[in-house]
């Protein structure tokens, strides 16, 4: 008898406890619906505004230009043309994020790709770039993945570039596992039985997917798509994207200094990105909320060994990569950041 009481004692205590558990928590939850409604601000909304009319949409493929913010004087030499011919997996949706949220504020277009990722273009398609860009209402910033083209062969109109890199050996590991899985804001559907395959077993596999001009990826995005800017394991594309950058690019950041890069883009393109280094702090920011969602989702690091011979496969990035963060740390240093 005892026994029993004892057990209906106890499940009474544990039908209480659950019902005080319960109402702790609708009156916590209540408290938050309530000051979120009382504080809309103090919620931050994740979704990528597009809603501007300056972002502006070009689908090179169709040739339709009717959309584009044509000059009304054509061959004006005033104004910053801007094109971020961006590098993959080097944080370039970031820095568009950035741009994208400063166009009402700064009075600039922005002009999204709609290939977005075809790298190697027709003689065709590059002429269309050239032919179209220069005559359009500066300031823009035009962005796609395309490498280099010399605009100077093709244009009286001056037209410069940004971009932006990361450590070779992180790149190369970023998008391997991105072709498979993505991120937050991509999904991927990845056909081939080594889906699972991590880049060490790919390596030391010695697999295609690991090798040759995979591996030497970063330099044609400042040399192009001609023949000797393609060979493999030569230095000629190393020299001729130095020479590029020097004379074609406002800037080339890291991402691995990210803010930084921001700075010294803000106060050499203040057209573009005036009020960029408030927005990056600002914790209630577009920037702040999403940057998480742009990280490659599954990956396993390179083991030393693995790092040992990627980096001797990837010399020539590499001091590619040193040449720019020598470049980016002179700007920095002469701008005061």
């Amino acid at each position: 008898m005892a026994i029993c009481s004892f057990v209906c004692i106890s499940k009474r205590i544990a039908i209480l406890f659950g019902i005080f558990i319960l109402i702790l928590f609708c009156l916590k939850f209540g408290t938050i619906q309530k000051q979120e409604k009382l504080n809309p601000s103090s919620k931050v909304e994740c979704s990528l505004s597009i809603s501007s009319a300056r972002n502006i949409f070009w689908d090179e493929r169709k040739e339709t230009i009717q959309n584009l913010p044509f000059s009304a004087t054509f061959k004006n030499k005033s104004g910053v043309r801007i094109i971020f011919n961006r590098v993959p997996k080097c944080g370039s949706r970031s820095l568009v994020n950035v741009v994208q949220n400063l166009v009402d504020q700064n009075q600039v277009n922005l002009i999204h790709s709609q290939v977005y990722n075809k790298t190697e273009l027709s003689e065709a398609q590059k002429s269309l770039i050239v032919d179209v860009l220069p005559n359009l209402d500066p300031p823009f910033v035009f962005h796609r993945h395309m490498f280099y083209i010399d605009f100077r062969k093709h244009s009286i109109v001056p037209v410069k570039y940004i971009n932006i890199i990361r450590d070779p050996i992180e790149r190369a590991t970023s998008e391997y596992y991105f072709r498979r899985f993505g991120d937050e804001e991509t999904e991927k559907d990845f056909k081939g039985s080594d889906l699972y395959q991590t880049i060490n077993e790919c390596v030391l596999g010695n697999k295609a997917e690991c090798i040759g001009n995979n591996l030497q990826y970063i330099i044609p995005f400042f040399c192009g798509d001609s023949p000797e800017c393609l060979t493999l394991n030569s230095r000629v594309p190393l020299e001729i994207a130095k020479q590029n950058v020097e004379r074609d690019f406002i800037m080339v950041g890291l991402l691995e200094d990210f803010r930084s890069t921001v700075a010294v883009l803000e106060k050499l393109l203040p057209e573009v990105f005036n009020g960029a280094a408030n927005y990056l702090t600002n914790p209630n920011t577009n920037f702040n909320c999403r940057k998480g969602k742009y990280v490659t989702k599954y990956k396993v690091p390179p083991t030393d060994e693995v790092r040992a011979i990627l980096y001797q496969e990837m010399a020539l990035e590499y001091e590619f990569f040193e040449f720019i963060k020598q470049r980016l740390n002179k700007q920095k240093q002469s701008l005061g950041i």
